[in-house]
């Protein structure tokens, strides 16, 4: 049932493996609550091993809940999910704002990984992201970014804001936004405000 448009809803696209309970999700939820937004934690389908058929499929249905009261965050490969699930939008269609928190949204990195985990990224990285598709569908962009970060290679830092005229913000080892310990993130619920305002 599609929500009233005058509530300010927030849908949050997690990382692989990420549940609502996970990093600072939970804290994320709880602050955004207080300060009086709709927030949706996606449950994605096999979180261990994000396909992107899949996940692609659970976020469709969201399709009718997306207007100018909407609000999206992604966590890793939830910023991959959150981008192509913007270029599907209808025609006209455009949301408040997306904010992407180590997002490996241009090239992730391939050194190290496994099997297994290569071929999540194939699976996601082909076709790329035509942001041509994605800009007109968002008022605002903010990534947030860590500086050692080991999966988020650099080059992601200038594509945001190249091709997607994000504001980016710089974390100091913040790693990859999943360390035990890190139970909070103000930017993103700073960002998500400015951008409904």
């Amino acid at each position: 049932m599609k929500t009233s448009p005058s509530l300010k809803k927030v849908y949050i696209i997690p990382g692989r493996g990420g549940h609502a309970d996970s990093f600072w999700y939970p804290w994320l939820i709880k602050s955004l609550e207080k300060a009086d937004f709709t927030v949706t934690f996606m449950k994605m389908p096999n979180p261990d091993e994000p396909k992107k058929a899949d996940w692609m499929s659970a976020l469709m249905p969201l399709i009718p809940e997306m207007d100018t009261n909407t609000c999206l965050i992604g966590h890793s490969v939830g910023c991959q999910a959150a981008l192509r699930f913007l270029s599907n939008l209808p025609s006209g269609s455009k949301i408040s704002g997306v904010v992407l928190v180590a997002g490996w949204v241009s090239v992730p990195n391939w050194q190290g990984r496994s099997e297994k985990e290569k071929a999540v990224l194939t699976d996601w990285m082909n076709p790329p992201i035509d942001f041509s598709n994605v800009t007109g569908r968002a008022d605002k962009f903010t990534a947030i970014f860590s500086d050692d970060d080991q999966f988020v290679p650099r080059e992601n830092w200038a594509a945001c804001e190249q091709y997607l005229n994000a504001g980016v913000i710089i974390k100091h080892n913040f790693g990859h936004f999943e360390f035990e310990g890190l139970l909070q993130l103000p930017e993103v619920v700073d960002a998500i405000i400015s951008m409904s305002k």
